[in-house]
């Protein structure tokens, strides 16, 4: 999804600062239902696999967003980062999580909020238990961008909404 074209207009549209104001918030959702074989056999529910399951897998598109985002704002790198609330398969997996992660400036004067403002946070869901949800939301100071299916737009869904 980085590459798309789509991506490229929403991130230009939540940086416009007079417009959208400084990026605030990004919370981002990214679930598949894994039917029986997949939560059985699939290689992402498998400690000697992919221990970080669901949130390797899915999550890293929620923070992905986020980092675009706010990178866009001035803002650096995550600071600190936590799950929430999280279930485990029986070998110890991550098959749902819902996690906070807060982002730091690279120089407090040179984002657009003047330092002054609280860290920006990416809230996310990832899921193998639920249906097929690919959902992401940026908070301005002046409005809020959603967009569906940002992960693997369907055609006919390359855009995204802008409220205020």
């Amino acid at each position: 999804f980085v590459h798309h074209p789509r991506t490229e207009r929403l991130l230009s549209r939540v940086s416009s600062g007079e417009d959208f104001g400084a990026a605030t918030g990004v919370d981002a959702a990214f679930t598949i239902l894994g039917h029986d074989d997949f939560m059985r056999n699939n290689i992402r529910v498998k400690r000697d696999a992919d221990f970080q399951g669901c949130v390797g897998d899915l999550g890293w598109y929620c923070i992905r967003l986020a980092q675009l985002a706010f990178r866009r704002a001035g803002f650096g790198a995550a600071k600190s980062a936590r799950a929430t609330d999280w279930k485990l398969n029986g070998e110890g997996v991550p098959i749902e999580a819902s996690c906070s992660v807060t982002f730091g400036a690279d120089d407090a004067s040179d984002a657009e909020d003047g330092g002054g403002g609280p860290d920006p946070a990416l809230t996310f869901r990832c899921s193998y238990l639920h249906p097929w949800e690919q959902r992401g939301e940026v908070r301005g100071a002046r409005r809020t961008a959603e967009v569906l299916g940002y992960v693997t737009p369907k055609e006919g869904t390359v855009s995204f909404r802008v409220t205020s």
